[in-house]
């Protein structure tokens, strides 16, 4: 249940039920609020201060109440931006817990949106497409012939894609689910 703050039109009426002597009980019948709201007003106003007062009382309390932003620590911040560039997303960052940062995964996505340090824009595509996405950001455009790609080029990009954390592999790098089902026979040395 959410509670409506009073009106100015309401804190008149408070007033003016105040002046005539009504009591608080009637008042909060009358205009449908709870008795404690009506009293904390009565209250205010048997302490010698006026309706226009006690409104902008209420709207300076007002305005230092709310959450206040999550501001991280420079060294988490650090450590995101760097795990950023190795193309983890902030699910990965936090799902890998390899360092303790001072949010939840939402809400390091809210200071992505908002924050000058951290760009949303330098986050990996989300969606359908994303390993698709990920290697046209990787420079293997859509209408690229891959043809003509030197295998040491093919090789660094699929090495770095497989040392991405990835949320479906429990926050494991591709390449380290490989090798765990390797045996040393099968390991083959180049």
């Amino acid at each position: 249940m959410t509670y409506n703050h009073l009106t100015i039109s309401e804190l008149s009426f408070i007033q003016n039920f105040w002046n005539q002597g009504v009591k608080a009980y009637i008042v909060a019948k009358t205009l449908k609020r709870s008795a404690e709201a009506i009293y904390r007003v009565f209250r205010f106003l048997d302490a010698g201060y006026s309706i226009s007062e006690y409104y902008e009382n209420y709207r300076a309390n007002k305005s230092r109440s709310g959450r206040k932003p999550t501001v991280l620590p420079n060294d988490e911040l650090e450590y995101i931006k760097e795990k950023v560039s190795l193309g983890w997303t902030p699910d990965t960052i936090i799902g890998r817990n390899e360092k303790h940062i001072s949010c939840s995964m939402r809400t390091l996505y809210r200071i992505f949106k908002r924050s000058k340090d951290l760009d949303v824009t330098s986050l990996p595509m989300k969606g359908k497409r994303h390993p698709n996405g990920l290697l046209r950001k990787d420079g293997l455009g859509k209408d690229m012939d891959l043809s003509n790609l030197s295998t040491d080029y093919v090789q660094q990009v699929a090495s770095y894609r497989n040392n991405i954390p990835r949320k479906s592999l429990n926050y494991r790098t591709p390449l380290a689910v490989f090798i765990k089902y390797i045996t040393n026979e099968q390991v083959v040395f180049f």
